[in-house]
């Protein structure tokens, strides 16, 4: 028996930091020329295949994942800091796509892979910048980009253990297609959408029967 597994999220990168429109104040300098700072990097959203996740019944719950947002730049060259990226943990074999577009976001295949699905913004320019021979006391700086946000489908296809036929009870990620996909870690079996003989019923939409499995314990 095949099942769906999915979910719909939505996330949020961060904001950049705003740059710094300030000035060097210090005893007995007078003209101490700008000294703002850029604002830092809004945070960015990651998607992590993991083999220790099974199931995407958590993003059912939960939503929203909001990145940190950067923060402003200030005087004496500070510059602000970066906000922290976030991470969301996955089963291999799932599939991000782009809900309002349909685009492919990033397909999960492998344990320990990590793909950006949301940008944080960058960081705005502080006064020092903009400092030249003919303005040398610049008043300008720049605001933080906005982070991407998005709203995305999150599907995972399995196999279920049914154990039919006397076939060994194991689990097989499949790929929307339909392409077999087998999780990582060896000993498991393979799916071979093309009917073999001696493996049961033969029927074109009976998968589980039409279907031989190799690498098995």
């Amino acid at each position: 028996m095949k099942f769906i597994d999915e979910a719909r999220i939505e996330v949020f990168a961060g904001k950049g930091g705003n740059g710094a429109a300030s000035f060097r104040r210090e005893k007995y300098v007078p003209f101490g020329g700008p000294d703002g700072g850029d604002g830092g990097k809004g945070g960015s959203v990651f998607a992590v295949a993991d083999e220790n996740v099974n199931t995407l019944v958590e993003y059912r719950f939960v939503k929203k994942y909001l990145a940190q947002h950067g923060e402003r730049g200030r005087g004496a060259d500070c510059y602000g800091k970066g906000g922290d990226d976030i991470e969301l943990h996955m089963p291999v074999g799932t599939v991000i796509t782009d809900h309002d577009t349909g685009e492919l976001v990033a397909d999960l295949t492998h344990h320990g892979q990590r793909v950006m699905i949301a940008r944080g913004g960058k960081g705005g320019l502080g006064n020092i910048h903009f400092k030249s021979s003919t303005n040398r006391a610049p008043r300008q700086s720049t605001p933080g980009e906005e982070g991407e946000q998005r709203t995305l489908k999150l599907e995972l296809k399995v196999l279920a253990d049914v154990g039919l036929l006397g076939m060994p009870r194991r689990q097989v990620h499949l790929h929307p297609l339909g392409i077999g996909r087998a999780p990582q870690g060896g000993g498991l079996p393979v799916y071979h959408p093309a009917p073999q003989p001696g493996c049961g019923a033969h029927g074109r939409y009976q998968q589980l029967r039409d279907c031989r499995y190799s690498g098995a314990d």
